[in-house]
């Protein structure tokens, strides 16, 4: 193992010589020899277990931490470093990079989606408005290749159990990096003065405050987003983290109109920010209770901004001899079937499963209410069971 990694940087050293040594040229050389370096030298399912094996790995650029999403260099040069990435839970938010690279696709599957995003106005130092739009999403699997370009913006979902990634990225990095909201918010997470310690001390002072009740807790928040108000950046960054730890509530109710009124600003970002984060980790916390690919996949689906018709092809590119309704309907029944603690919160009886299945083979629903079904629900069951589905923000988009 340690020999192929050898190999792969000796062949993108030479494949980026040929090709100028830019910096920006840097993506394409790793596309080049990653693509088939991820096809015919890594065995699916092996990496993990040779890395575990291997006494010889280089230092390590930075500091390791336990994470559930380990990265491990594996070879290093003096421009650029390979290193593998073990993806078990994903992060779905929008942002870009420091360095130019790419990675290649060992085990799982990865949900892309890129964005453009065009400036309308500064809010404050360091986070800025504008819009931001959807320009193309694709789903990634063993052996495909994604170049990381600077200037990409982009979401990336990676659904496999784990997800393994082979990146190749230079070591030299542009000064600024970003976040980005689904209101149009963009952060520069360079200039961001939060620290992470303090972050977190703070964090547990919110924790012992949502315990309080009267004085003790509205003087305790009070403080907090007195601290937080400072800087509308970390702001932003303690929103994230107080959803981490499930004490989002008073960045709304407090951070929020503290930082509007102390800046003259629209914080309304916040609860971006705050949302955001939450549907990541209902997201991961779905995941963690399917092992099925097919079903993986489904829920990344879901929880994306796209929309059916992107959902339904995607589906089909993926599985081409498979008949989508089908094939959604069996995943389906499998997540929301009648279970303990099931992975969306929801779960429907066999009645209920053969209206969800027949609503999924319709187009259109115009004669939903008026013609019997296999169910043999009453009309007012069906049209308020059907209503019910298209409430839920996860489920909606899937029926017409």
């Amino acid at each position: 193992m340690k020999k192929a990694f050898e190999r792969l940087g000796a062949d993108i050293e030479r494949r980026w010589a040929a090709i100028g040594g830019g910096f920006d040229s840097f993506p394409r050389a790793a596309v080049d020899k990653l693509s088939s370096f991820v096809t015919d030298e890594i065995a699916t399912g092996t990496l993990l277990a040779d890395l575990c094996r291997n006494p010889f790995l280089p230092p390590q650029l930075e500091p390791l931490r336990p994470t559930s999403n380990p990265c491990i260099q594996v070879w290093r040069g003096k421009q650029f470093h390979i290193e593998v990435l073990f993806v078990v839970e994903p992060a779905t938010a929008i942002h870009d990079h420091p360095f130019a690279g790419a990675f290649g696709v060992v085990d799982g599957s990865s949900l892309e989606i890129e964005y453009t995003w065009e400036e309308t106005e500064p809010i404050a130092h360091a986070v800025d408005g504008g819009t931001l739009t959807m320009s193309q999403h694709r789903l990634f699997g063993p052996g495909d290749v994604c170049a990381l370009a600077p200037e990409l913006s982009h979401s990336m979902a990676h659904l496999g159990l784990p997800s393994v990634l082979v990146v190749a990225r230079t070591t030299a990095t542009r000064p600024r990096t970003h976040m980005f909201l689904p209101g149009g918010t963009r952060i520069t997470e360079n200039e961001v003065k939060a620290d992470e310690d303090t972050l977190g001390c703070k964090l547990l002072l919110a924790n012992v405050a949502a315990r309080l009740e009267g004085e003790p807790a509205a003087s305790a928040l009070s403080g907090l987003s007195d601290w937080g108000a400072r800087d509308p950046a970390a702001a932003f960054e303690l929103a994230r983290a107080a959803a981490d730890v499930g004490q989002a509530d008073w960045i709304t109710e407090h951070l929020q109109p503290t930082l509007q009124g102390e800046h003259s600003i629209d914080a309304s970002y916040l609860a971006d920010a705050v949302e955001q984060r939450q549907l990541e980790h209902r997201l991961c916390r779905a995941l963690h209770k399917v092992n099925d690919h097919g079903q993986r996949l489904l829920l990344g689906l879901l929880f994306s901004p796209l929309q059916r018709a992107d959902i339904l092809a995607l589906v089909a590119a993926a599985y081409p001899d498979r008949g989508i309704p089908e094939l959604l309907f069996s995943w389906l029944r499998e997540i929301l079937r009648e279970q303990d603690n099931p992975p969306l919160g929801i779960a429907l009886n066999e009645n209920e499963l053969i209206v969800l299945q027949e609503l999924l083979e319709e187009s259109d629903d115009t004669d939903f209410a008026s013609r019997k079904t296999r169910s043999g629900l009453p009309k007012a069951e069906l049209v308020m069971f059907r209503d019910a589905l298209r409430s839920w923000p996860v489920l909606s988009r899937l029926f017409p």
